[in-house]
């Protein structure tokens, strides 16, 4: 007879599969249309964190009703932004800035997804500025 053996708690999954690209959406200043930057890719690993630095398209006026929205959208990364799902964003609002955002500022960008595909982006506002969740 042949034995058989169970092997419990020798291996285990490295973690939940992606199951779609999430992108950022970023205005294309040459075409004046948007286009997506790959963040993470289809079937990466979870949790997952990534970090991008990004350049405002737009000047923001400290206390004005301009804002700043970051996008981030679930599917193809070949395709264009309203053919996928919006799956979180973030908005910078000139009322909560401190001083004015010039256009060509740099912002960096802090993406995280967990486990359960819960999306955290996290801005802080080059040089010295605020951070928004």
């Amino acid at each position: 007879l042949d034995s058989i053996q169970i092997a419990q708690g020798k291996y285990s999954v490295a973690g939940q599969m992606l199951p779609e690209d999430l992108s950022l959406v970023k205005d294309d200043l040459n075409t004046g249309d948007t286009r997506l930057e790959l963040l993470f890719s289809r079937n990466s690993v979870l949790p997952a964190k990534t970090k991008k630095a990004v350049d405002v398209s737009k000047a923001v006026i400290h206390g004005s009703d301009d804002e700043i929205r970051i996008i981030v959208v679930e599917g193809s990364s070949q395709n264009h932004f309203t053919a996928n799902k919006t799956v979180g964003h973030l908005v910078i609002s000139g009322k909560k800035l401190t001083r004015d955002i010039l256009r060509g500022t740099e912002i960096d960008l802090a993406f995280e997804v967990s486990e359960s595909r819960d999306l955290t982006v996290t801005a802080f506002v080059n040089p010295s500025g605020p951070e928004f969740h």
